[in-house]
């Protein structure tokens, strides 16, 4: 995206250099350790056991596998000119669509990815992989420009193996997406900053309205111009700019559902987790030469190079995730970590600049620095996390429920769980010929956050009458304290034993789950109604 030279070893101060002096060009060197890059990426996805396992690690995972197989149905199918009448055919199914909820660039993404790679859970996780690679590999040669061969190979390698990215690409989420838009976005704002050229203008602009297609946190970049520019020097209006900005961010989100009302409170709260999260995810070593490298940058005057736009990209995710006020996950670090990379890499290297003057030279504090590095990235694959839940799968793949008549199942349990059977469902039956209902939609209801739960039933008969009425055949329940309506179903089903019997099947055992069987017959299916109307979601409604 730029027309830097990426020579053999750093040719000028990263902090001062010119980027217009330097022309095209990448060695072979650089495409043998890319290569390097791309097999280790692919490893550690593969050694984090993802192809083996659900779709759970969080209640958004199935989410995002079943609006992506949505898209590629939708292509698939002809019916183009009908989008609203698949989508909501194709929800009756399968009632994990979240498109409405999230936008649509990622699914849309993964649909096209799946004709080449299959329509297949190696086809969406395969993905997942081309973009970590994809992020990792860029963030190497952009730093490979200013830091010569060895620290932009370590930092990617250091990003590679942290907790955040490892478990973005072992989920199917739009994150890792995010995360390369959000970071080139900022690297081409900084190039435009720095040389006034419109190419780069026309880049950042492109590349930040796809992160807002991506997702919603794409709005961290609203604030790096604004912040990049007041390095250059304070006006009045930019302080304006800023203001505004951090208005929006306010009280924007919580206007439209997406958070909770902000408050001095829990903005000074939220920060100093996001802080804590960080510097947790990274390690000090890592956080300690990017303080480095932001200090020598500031230090230098007027900044006249891109780093000052991925200093204000760390920044401004800083200032988003404490004014917008929402339940933190370590997977918000996503964009913030490449640019705290980049910044280590400077650090590391105006270390080495200022020992390469002293006796020892810059030999024994380079190699100091290495081994630290591969030390830290020794450890993260150490203690990598295996992603090991597989109930979904086997409960799915059983061909007797499977191939029963009975079409239509409940699903009962956390959301993940709900999800991840949802989600493995609608990757099997591509002829829709199941109907999913979620627990938690026909006999509850609450917001997206969980908040405001009420049951919708108070008695027994009432549950029976509603799986009746919806010809519901199987219901598969996971056993969850927290939640009143599961234990209601799970009450109800057994008080008319042997119209329900509770089954065991092979391969599936866990003493949460409750499988049951209807075992009197049922003809026909339900029809049904969607109501998107209402705060707490789309609902059903079934009759006959």
């Amino acid at each position: 995206m730029s027309n830097y030279t990426f020579s053999a070893e750093p040719t000028s101060d990263p902090l001062n250099s010119d980027p217009s002096s330097y022309a095209p060009g990448v060695r072979k060197a650089d495409w043998a350790l890319a290569a390097v890059l791309l097999a280790f990426v692919l490893g550690l996805q593969t050694l984090s056991g993802a192809y083996h396992a659900d779709f759970d690690s969080n209640d958004d995972e199935p989410a995002h596998v079943v609006s992506s197989l949505m898209v590629h149905d939708y292509l698939l199918s002809g019916k183009i000119a009908h989008p609203w009448e698949f989508a909501t055919n194709f929800y009756v199914h399968y009632p994990k669509v979240a498109i409405l909820h999230w936008p649509p660039l990622f699914y849309t993404c993964e649909a096209l990815s799946m004709f080449v790679t299959g329509r297949s859970r190696f086809g969406l996780l395969s993905f997942q992989a081309l973009l970590a690679a994809t992020l990792v590999i860029g963030l190497f040669f952009w730093m490979r420009r200013d830091h010569g061969l060895w620290i932009p190979f370590v930092s990617a390698v250091v990003l590679a193996t942290t907790s955040t990215m490892r478990e973005a690409a072992m989920d199917v989420s739009p994150d890792l997406l995010l995360a390369f838009l959000v970071f080139w976005a900022t690297a081409q704002y900084g190039l435009y900053a720095t040389t006034t050229k419109s190419r780069h203008a026309w880049w950042a602009a492109i590349l930040a309205m796809c992160a807002l297609a991506t997702h919603g946190r794409a709005a961290v970049l609203f604030m790096v111009p604004v912040i990049t520019q007041l390095f250059a020097g304070v006006t009045k209006r930019r302080i304006a700019a800023a203001v505004v900005i951090l208005l929006v961010y306010m009280f924007v989100p919580a206007l439209i559902g997406q958070a909770y009302p902000s408050s001095p409170a829990n903005t000074l709260t939220n920060s100093l987790e996001y802080l804590k999260s960080l510097a947790s995810a990274l390690n000090w070593y890592v956080v300690a030469l990017a303080a480095i490298g932001i200090a020598a940058a500031l230090r230098a005057g007027q900044p006249r190079t891109p780093v000052t736009a991925i200093i204000a990209l760390v920044l401004s995710c800083c200032i988003f995730y404490s004014v917008v006020n929402v339940p933190f996950d370590e997977f918000f670090l996503v964009t913030a970590i490449p640019a705290m990379i980049v910044l280590g890499g400077a650090g590391t290297q105006q270390l080495l600049r200022a020992s390469s003057s002293s006796r020892l030279g810059s030999l024994l504090p380079a190699t100091a620095l290495a081994l630290l590095a591969f030390g830290f990235a020794g450890w993260n694959v150490y203690r990598m996390p295996q992603k090991s839940g597989h109930m979904a799968q086997r409960i799915v793949g059983n061909d007797v429920p499977y191939r029963d008549s009975r079409k239509t199942w409940m699903v009962a349990g956390s959301a993940s769980f709900e999800g991840a059977l949802i989600a493995e469902f609608a990757l099997r039956d591509l002829a829709q010929d199941h109907v999913i209902l979620r627990a938690s939609k026909m006999l509850a209801r609450s917001t997206w956050s969980g908040a405001h739960y009420q049951m919708l039933f108070h008695d027994l008969p009432s549950v029976l009458n509603l799986l009746d009425r919806d010809r519901v055949g199987w219901i598969v329940s996971e056993e969850d304290g927290s939640a009143p309506h599961i234990r209601q179903l799970d009450t109800a089903v057994a008080s008319i034993y042997p119209a329900w019997q509770r089954v065991v099947l092979a391969g599936v055992s866990s003493p949460s789950l409750n499988i049951f069987k209807r075992t009197e017959p049922l003809a026909g299916s339900p029809k049904i109604e969607i109501d998107m109307s209402g705060r707490f979601g789309g609902t059903f409604r079934l009759h006959e």
